[in-house]
């Protein structure tokens, strides 16, 4: 893929997609690495909404990122050290060529199936999750309201602490009915011929997850510079 141009739709031709209600069981426990994948595999994947757009913009939108260290010294407080950005998500991001679902977040794996459970965190409940966010905002709360900090529990779970910001307003089962019929799940594995030369696989990786994000501009992707 190195030696050839980018071409965003050919690109995305080349995923495998599944409806998350096809990997999710009943009780909630991820599925992915048993029905899909055999062994590890490595790749770049992509969450998507395939609700419409108009739905999207019913959402929840507004993000409070935290900046860089403020340049008032005075501040004592370490969690108001920073500078924080007032982000609002936009319909308007995403590009016109790909019409019928819009990229939330872009990864790259050495490991897919388990990273896609690492996302999910499926045995955390929505209303436990947004009680967290909602307390990590209440200090902000007279200066960045409606603007919220995103809660993450850990490095690893990007998908939903943004879905769940989004979701804020729905009710547990609402939520899980969005997450189950509305988003979709796409991978590409990317191996060398050559078996031996993983080398090369970390080089795949990384250049095609940076030029889809660039492309795609998926909403939890979004981070501010330190």
């Amino acid at each position: 893929m190195l030696q050839k141009s980018f071409n965003l739709q050919e690109i995305i031709n080349l995923f495998t997609s599944r409806e998350l209600v096809d990997l999710i069981d009943n009780d909630k426990k991820t599925t992915l690495k048993s029905s899909l994948f055999q062994k590890p595999v490595s790749g770049i994947y992509i969450f998507w909404y395939k609700g419409s757009i108009t739905e999207l913009d019913t959402y929840h939108r507004n993000l409070l990122i935290k900046g860089k260290v403020s340049a008032d010294n005075t501040i004592k407080e370490k969690d108001k050290k920073h500078d924080f950005h007032r982000i609002t998500f936009d319909t308007g991001w995403f590009p016109e060529e790909i019409k019928d679902q819009f990229a939330l977040y872009v990864g790259k794996s050495t490991n897919i199936a388990n990273r896609f459970g690492m996302h999910l965190k499926m045995g955390t409940s929505h209303t436990c999750w947004k009680e967290k966010m909602l307390d990590k905002s209440l200090d902000h709360e007279d200066q960045y309201l409606p603007y919220l900090r995103i809660y993450s529990p850990t490095t690893s779970c990007q998908f939903r602490s943004g879905i769940e910001l989004l979701l804020k307003d729905k009710s547990e089962e609402e939520f899980w009915e969005i997450l189950k019929h509305k988003i979709t799940f796409s991978f590409l594995p990317l191996y060398t011929r050559d078996a031996a030369n993983t080398d090369l696989n970390v080089v795949e990786r990384f250049y095609l997850e940076d030029y889809l994000i660039g492309a795609l501009r998926p909403w939890f992707n979004v981070d501010s510079e330190r």
